[in-house]
């Protein structure tokens, strides 16, 4: 009884401090979406993002994240996927970070006729965010190596042991911590955007864009010739 609880705090502890960091490409949706006024939409975009790594979790926790290995996929091919995932989704935001918008009377606020805000309002359904976000995260492959590592160095940390319960329950306290974050996110992003101009938002999106297309590129390029 005293490992399933520990189990559920750990894997609460790793769903949201893991999230807290504004990097990767589904924060990096999230922004995009927040900074639009589409709060609904960004917490949607989050849950499906978290949806998809509690999957990675789970199958970090039974111990199916070690079978890559067995099937013959490499890390190295795994990682350059990953690479090639966040370089696209860093560069369409980077696109779209200079479209230009007439500026509102309010820094914040949709002048009434604005064609191009009010279909950015209105763009999709919760669910279409939600699978987004979702699908940003699944075929992300890098994910279940960093998963696989982060159970097997916590759990023995801990000493850590679960059977079939206690590693659904993992799964779920992960999914719950990222869900937290992401409701905490948005909040405090939202205060972010009612505070700044569109200006200096637009400005922070084009720089956490440049710094996916970074970690992008240096992924691939430590993958082609460091590893």
């Amino acid at each position: 009884m005293g490992d399933v609880f520990w189990v559920i705090l750990v894997g609460f502890g790793m769903g949201f401090i893991g999230s807290i960091p504004p990097l990767g490409p589904v924060a990096l949706m999230m922004i995009n979406r927040v900074f639009k006024g589409q709060l609904k939409f960004a917490f949607f975009t989050g849950v499906g993002g978290a949806v998809a790594e509690v999957i990675y979790a789970a199958l970090a926790v039974t111990g199916v994240g070690l079978l890559h290995s067995k099937a013959g996929v490499t890390s190295e091919l795994l990682a350059l996927i990953s690479a090639s995932i966040l370089l696209g989704v860093g560069l369409y935001f980077f696109y779209q970070s200079y479209k230009k918008h007439p500026a509102p009377a309010h820094p914040n606020l949709a002048e009434q006729g604005d064609p191009e805000l009010a279909a950015d309002a209105s763009t999709g359904t919760s669910f279409s965010h939600f699978m987004r976000g979702f699908s940003v995260s699944f075929l992300n492959p890098i994910l279940i190596i960093n998963w696989t590592l982060a159970v097997a160095y916590f759990f023995s940390l801990f000493q850590l042991k679960a059977d079939l319960v206690g590693q659904l329950l993992f799964a779920v306290a992960v999914g719950a911590g990222k869900i937290l974050w992401t409701a905490i996110e948005v909040i405090l992003l939202n205060l972010f955007r009612e505070r700044y101009s569109r200006a200096v938002l637009a400005r922070v999106e084009k720089g956490l864009s440049v710094a996916l297309i970074v970690s992008a590129l240096f992924l691939g390029y430590q993958t082609l010739f460091l590893a």
